[in-house]
């Protein structure tokens, strides 16, 4: 018996040094770091360990017309990791073989039997392995049982009675002890696999994390040949694939890695699997040159991950992962998926910045139309009463309204300077003036050089509503100040007026800074929360016959917080 448990021991070593060597290979740990293998994963499984189990049989050791063996270790752990189907498949193909191939005696029913059932037995202990905290004990455990369930099989159903006799007593204690300590083994392995693709995945999650970190600049502006060449070649340095490439619907933006030669960028893309994505919005991976569909014979890509880059409401690209093998493995997908989805957040947050920049302008645009025309009668009605009585100031008058008109021509530039905004509240204001007469008076207090840039249309508006609104409401008129200060962080532009002033809750209306307070204010306060966020402030103080004062707080260097 101890010449039969050393003897064992060597065959089960063997067994373990097989399943060391197929742990390196790649196709081998992706099946089993899955959570839920696919059927076609659970097929390679039974076949695999179903092979195992021949191999169990044909390194057995012949003991009185049968065979002491290790064949039970690949249909128990294929049970125990696969479950039923997986148990049973890997059983049948160890037990049919064991059954049909003329090696070994009297047992060969009852012990073919039996590793099918011994399969099956594992794989329905298959949810209970999976839920315990100590897998290898499990294991252990379950190998003890089957192979008792094995000696007592034989002694039920091999004939005659008394040679099953012996040979259980020479083979129980050995096969028992040596491949209940297999299987557990086995299963340590398998969960050392589990535990590197854990750390993989931990990678890969990070690796897409700095990819993402080193990527997010790039998709500001939208998906373009500029960002996807920088994005791929990102991606490229910093994965393990042999190739990276970015489209749009129709083309090829940017091909880094092998393939370049004739993936070119600029081109209409040209596979297969691309379109496939393109078309249904889905992600689609290519295992084989086949499901690539490169028309180019000496292409080397034989795998590709595609994943569709969408805005929010349509498909704008995808983004391409190749690999020079056939071996895509989960982690790889996962990347590309979180990959994938941080570009399509990008790519939609640009579409929603460019929408609100469109809203912003035809705001603008809007705004510009609701003054001109009114401003504009106005002012041809001041020059006509003018020209007979004082030529020279409707000459002058008609220079200021052409400046300001000018000025406001200008307006499709994003920024102006502090001084050009001035300038063009100077020829507004002298025209109301010529209106109004003594009953407005205007001043100014501005300081520094003034060359800070401010969006347009950003100060005229008030001062609009304070002659309109606070000084032309008020039986004797009043004054409007434009005031400008520059301090070290920010440019603090004032209007103030001492017209008629608003009830407190005019006052709270207006601070709401809807459309209901006029277009011109609630313009004025979206454009400044969209540039600059809560880095800008709009401010508004009234009281009843006391006037109005409205402060703007804009960073400095509107430039670079824009950039």
């Amino acid at each position: 018996m101890l010449s039969m448990l050393v003897n064992l021991l060597y065959r089960v070593g063997f067994m373990i040094m097989l399943a060391l060597i197929f742990s390196w290979a790649k196709a081998f740990r992706n099946i089993f770091s899955k959570e839920k293998p696919t059927l076609r994963d659970k097929i390679i499984m039974g076949i695999f360990f179903g092979s195992l189990s021949i191999v169990g049989t044909y390194t057995g050791i012949e003991v009185q017309g049968a065979i002491s063996n290790t064949r039970v270790i690949g249909a128990a752990v294929g049970g125990l990791l696969g479950g039923p189907f997986v148990g049973l498949l890997a059983g049948m193909i160890g037990g049919g073989h064991r059954f049909l191939i003329d090696i070994g005696g009297f047992t060969a029913v009852s012990c073919g039997l039996a590793t099918l059932l011994e399969g099956l037995i594992a794989g329905l202990c298959h949810k209970k392995f999976k839920e315990s905290k100590d897998p290898v004990p499990f294991a252990l455990a379950v190998g003890i049982v089957i192979e008792a369930f094995q000696m007592l099989f034989i002694l039920m159903v091999a004939k005659p009675y008394p040679a099953a006799l012996a040979l259980v007593k020479i083979v129980g204690v050995p096969m028992t002890i040596n491949n209940a300590i297999g299987i557990a083994i086995f299963i340590m392995i398998i969960e050392n696999i589990r535990k590197i693709s854990s750390v993989e995945a931990t990678y890969r999650s990070k690796q897409s994390l700095i990819i993402a970190g080193k990527t997010l600049q790039y998709f500001k502006s939208g998906l373009t040949s500029e960002s996807a060449q920088k994005s791929a070649e990102v991606i490229y340095k910093s994965g393990d694939f042999d190739a990276v490439a970015i489209t749009d619907k129709k083309r090829i933006l940017a091909h880094i890695g092998e393939g370049s030669d004739h993936h070119l960028a600029g081109r209409d893309c040209k596979t297969k699997v691309t379109f496939d994505a393109l078309t249904s919005g889905e992600m689609n991976i290519a295992y084989d040159k086949t499901g690539i569909g490169c028309d180019d014979h000496t292409c080397k890509l034989s795998s590709a991950i595609v994943m569709p880059l969408n805005d929010g409401i349509e498909v704008r690209g995808a983004l391409k992962l190749y690999k020079t093998s056939d071996m895509i493995s989960e982690h790889d997908i996962e990347l590309a998926r979180g990959l994938g989805n941080i570009f399509s957040s990008q790519l939609e947050l640009a579409r929603l910045e460019e929408n609100e920049m469109q809203t912003m302008k035809a705001e603008m645009r809007a705004l510009q139309a609701q003054i001109n025309p009114h401003f504009l009668f106005n002012a041809i009605n001041t020059i006509v009463s003018l020209v007979r009585t004082s030529p020279e100031s409707a000459r002058s008058l008609l220079l200021h309204l052409s400046d300001f008109f000018r000025m406001n021509m200008q307006n499709s530039k994003d920024m102006i300077t502090v001084k050009e905004e001035i300038q063009r509240i100077r020829a507004y204001l002298k025209i109301e003036k010529a209106r109004f007469g003594e009953k407005l008076n205007v001043a100014y207090e501005l300081e520094g050089d003034l060359e800070d840039e401010i969006p347009p249309l950003i100060i005229q508006p008030l001062v609009e509503n304070a002659v309109k609104h606070g000084v032309n409401k008020s039986i004797d008129g009043g004054k409007v100040l434009i005031r400008v200060k520059e301090h070290e962080e920010a440019i603090v532009i004032s209007v103030i007026d001492n017209g008629v002033g608003m009830s407190d809750v005019a006052l709270k209306k207006i601070q709401h800074y809807d459309e209901e307070c006029g277009i011109g204010f609630s313009n004025v306060y979206k454009r400044l929360k969209t540039l600059y966020g809560n880095r800008a402030q709009l401010t508004v103080q009234s009281k009843i016959g006391q006037g109005t004062q409205v402060d703007i707080k804009i960073p400095r260097m509107a430039k670079e917080v824009i950039a």
